[in-house]
């Protein structure tokens, strides 16, 4: 069998790494999911766990402006 073509490797990393993130969310470590959020956005911007992930983050840290995009 065959993935997908819409499933590549990158947005797989994409998601592990969104993933890995959330549990420093979850443990209030804010300045080291903000630094590895900035990365995410970069590297991965069509990551749809990414972007709720980043999303989260900035309810979180109450900037709502930067949540709503």
């Amino acid at each position: 069998k065959q993935a997908p073509y819409f499933l590549n490797t990158e947005l797989i990393k994409g998601h592990q790494l969104a993933e890995q993130t959330a549990r420093d969310l979850d443990g209030k470590k804010w300045s080291k999911a903000a630094a590895k959020f900035d990365y995410l956005k970069t590297q991965f911007p069509e990551s749809v766990s990414v972007l709720r992930q980043v999303g989260r983050f900035y309810a979180l840290t109450q900037r709502i402006k930067e949540a709503e995009e």
